[in-house]
């Protein structure tokens, strides 16, 4: 199976480069969030430290809801990029492990995740639970959308409001249950949504195939 995930990998970086202009639209993209992120926390930076012990009472959530938010616009399906690999000599379940799991190689999680340790710390709200409790919302953000965009496409954007429910309950929740018993319970929601975005992408293949074969 490591022999595959890493056939998988080379494929993919190489799809990566022939992309040159999507490329140089993401670049553009990226440098012009991040120059309005800057500017901005240049402008509201002085404010938010008159205020410091505050916002660290509060800025685990509103990193997590942000995170959510804007990765909900901007993720796309991933059952899109099956197909290009359908002709390789690898097992289909291989395949779909890999579409799972390679959202774990982006740096739209450990990047992400980092920036926002670095703002944790700013705040002085950088604890061993806040950080597992920030990578475990970020996942579980992230799959939950990915599981959406495959299942509904484009419609999953009306399920928005029923997510940023979930969410925000699951962040109350945080704040009162056990660490211990909180991160347990993230970490069997992340699973679980693992599953169903591995079966989703299942179904959608075979969909496919089928629709091809007729």
């Amino acid at each position: 199976m490591i022999y595959y995930f890493l056939l998988l990998s080379k494929h993919r970086k190489l799809s990566l480069k022939r992309k040159t202009d999507d490329r140089q639209r993401q670049k553009g993209v990226a440098m012009f969030l991040c120059a309005f992120v800057v500017s901005l926390g240049l402008m509201l930076f002085p404010l938010l430290m008159e205020h410091k012990e505050i916002i660290s009472a509060f800025v685990l959530s509103a990193l997590v809801i942000l995170d959510f938010s804007f990765r909900f616009l901007i993720k796309k399906s991933s059952s899109a990029m099956i197909f290009p690999y359908l002709t390789l000599p690898i097992p289909r379940k291989t395949l779909l492990r890999f579409v799972v799991v390679s959202d774990l190689q982006k740096f739209g999680i450990w990047g992400i995740v980092l920036i926002y340790c670095a703002v944790l710390a700013v705040f002085n709200a950088f604890t061993f639970w806040n950080v597992m409790f920030l990578f475990s919302f970020v996942l579980l953000g992230n799959y939950l959308i990915a599981l959406l965009k495959t299942q509904f496409g484009a419609y999953s954007l009306l399920l928005y409001p029923l997510c940023f429910v979930f969410i925000s309950v699951m962040l109350f929740i945080a704040h009162f249950l056990n660490p211990i018993f909180m991160f347990l319970l993230l970490a069997v929601s992340v699973y679980a949504l693992l599953a169903g975005f591995y079966y989703s992408l299942k179904e959608k293949l075979y969909d496919e195939l089928n629709r091809f074969a007729v």
